[in-house]
């Protein structure tokens, strides 16, 4: 661990310390990498949509997505996919037992003085179909 990664993970673990709840985004793309998941304090893996674009139709994606939904179950970790925007990927993610997904499939991006009615309204269609686990 180098100098800079050192600094960030002890800030991380300070905020950690002090009830922050962190989140690692867009896992999978960019500069993410497997090593944080242990070198640093997450609660939160968000999986980022190019895990999930095409899982309903294709079996090696559904594989590399349940072992890192299982990796980050085994370290602590809650999963956020990110990015569906259909519901037969709901139905794949809710089998791989991921915690939560956020997309199209429930909204598109709205104006924050809407967004208590469309949060709402999620929750009310969540509750509804009673899902294996929370899928916001």
């Amino acid at each position: 661990m180098d100098h800079t990664e050192q600094r960030i993970s002890r800030t991380l673990t300070a905020l950690s310390g002090l009830g922050a709840r962190l989140a690692l985004d867009d896992f999978g793309s960019g500069y993410s990498s497997l090593g944080y998941l242990t070198r640093l304090p997450f609660d939160c893996l968000k999986v980022d949509r190019a895990f999930v674009d095409g899982i309903s139709t294709a079996p090696e994606k559904r594989k590399l997505l349940g072992g890192i939904i299982a990796l980050s179950h085994g370290l602590g970790m809650t999963v956020v996919a990110e990015g569906a925007e259909l519901s037969a990927e709901l139905d794949v993610l809710g089998s791989l037992d991921c915690d939560l997904v956020q997309g199209f499939v429930f909204s598109p991006p709205v104006a924050a003085d809407k967004a208590p009615l469309v949060a709402a309204s999620i929750e009310r269609e969540a509750r509804r179909i009673q899902p294996k686990r929370n899928r916001l």
